[in-house]
């Protein structure tokens, strides 16, 4: 193999800096990735090559494969199969043990786990972790462009201009980025999408949709592996919160910090401790 050696990657992001090194052999521009992966029937948007090469995180498997090909790489193998050694190397946090239930033979013992099941159930508190519906809020802001301002701090959620960890922070809002705006999916949830200024199109999410509290906000390429759906929910007398689907926790800053450069994490609702509780100023067009 004359290129980068895939084998010596351990993890997404010495990956990714492979993948980097192997475009950056090829001495083709985006535009062009974009256009040879059109003639061969691929999807390789310039923009998104763009956003998954500056991460460092792992891109879906179908965009590598396709960037294998129009880069002119022959042994793709090798580069599918280290892309499946080191996803298992992703940062993972560790959730509470969920439990298993091995059923037993007869009828009789059945029935006694299901009662065992529906008295566990009724005993789970809501402030766990746990996946919601989407659950419509008729006083939600319409769809279209927004600062998204944390009403303790009177600061606006932005990623650092220069990063392109994706990371998002609250700031002064005046200098925010990217900017975001609401999508109203049918069963009335939302995505926020990020139109960042260098990378592209992309969407709000949880990191690795980590059930945690205090799981990283980030802006990055949709569909990802990201949790990217969001209940958009009204709190007197004017915020929003936004909660997400995978874990029932919401958009926030730990500890109420009022500073700016302050991590946004994923914090309990209704904790007094944490800033939950979002403005959607409109951004005009």
């Amino acid at each position: 193999m004359s290129g980068p050696d895939p084998s010596t990657a351990t993890t997404p992001a010495e990956y990714v800096a492979l993948l980097r090194r192997l475009k950056d052999g090829s001495g083709l521009t985006y535009r062009q990735l974009e256009r040879r992966a059109e003639e061969r029937g691929e999807v390789l948007p310039k923009s998104t090559v763009a956003s998954m090469l500056a991460r460092d995180t792992l891109p879906r498997v179908e965009l590598v494969s396709a960037l294998l090909k129009v880069c002119g790489e022959t042994d793709d193998a090798a580069w599918l199969r280290a892309y499946e050694r080191v996803s298992g190397a992703r940062p993972v946090v560790e959730d509470k043990p969920r439990r298993r239930w091995v059923w037993p033979v007869g009828a009789a013992a059945a029935v006694l786990v299901v009662i065992a099941v529906a008295v566990l159930s009724a005993q789970r508190s809501d402030d766990e972790p746990h996946a919601i519906a989407a659950r419509p809020d008729p006083a939600a802001p319409a769809e279209g462009s927004y600062r998204i301002r944390a009403v303790h701090s009177d600061l606006c959620l932005s990623e650092r201009e220069g990063s392109d960890s994706g990371v998002v922070y609250q700031r002064n809002c005046a200098q925010v980025m990217p900017r975001y705006s609401l999508d109203r999916l049918d069963d009335g949830s939302y995505r926020v999408r990020a139109d960042h200024p260098q990378f592209g199109p992309g969407c709000m999410g949880v990191r690795q949709a980590s059930m945690a509290v205090g799981g990283t906000i980030v802006d990055d390429e949709c569909g990802t592996g990201n949790a990217e759906l969001f209940n958009v929910e009204s709190v007197a007398p004017k915020g929003f919160r936004l909660r997400a689907l995978h874990s029932n926790l919401c958009v926030g800053i730990s500890d109420g910090e009022q500073g700016e450069w302050a991590g946004v994490r994923q914090v309990a609702c209704e904790s007094p401790v944490s800033a939950a509780v979002l403005s959607f100023d409109p951004v005009p067009k």
